[in-house]
């Protein structure tokens, strides 16, 4: 278990590098997927295919607060 916990100390650096590359690569990925949601609806207008997805990425970010509220949950 000793020999876990100083491959972990030592490696620090290697799971912050890990993360910021992650973050990046996931982050980038949220404009492309607007964008091909516009191209695939077509003949509706941006607008309400970009209020949509806001929309829907708000419901779906509330719902995961608010089961974390419920009692018993995270305990």
């Amino acid at each position: 278990m000793l020999t876990f916990h100083v491959c972990i100390c030592l490696a620090l650096g290697y799971v912050y590098a890990g993360y910021i590359i992650a973050s990046i690569f996931i982050e980038s990925g949220s404009p492309l997927f607007y964008e091909l949601a516009c191209e695939s609806t077509y003949p509706v207008a941006e607008g309400v295919t970009n209020g949509f997805l806001t929309w829907l990425n708000n419901l779906v970010g509330l719902t995961f607060l608010f089961v974390l509220m419920l009692p018993g949950i995270g305990q």
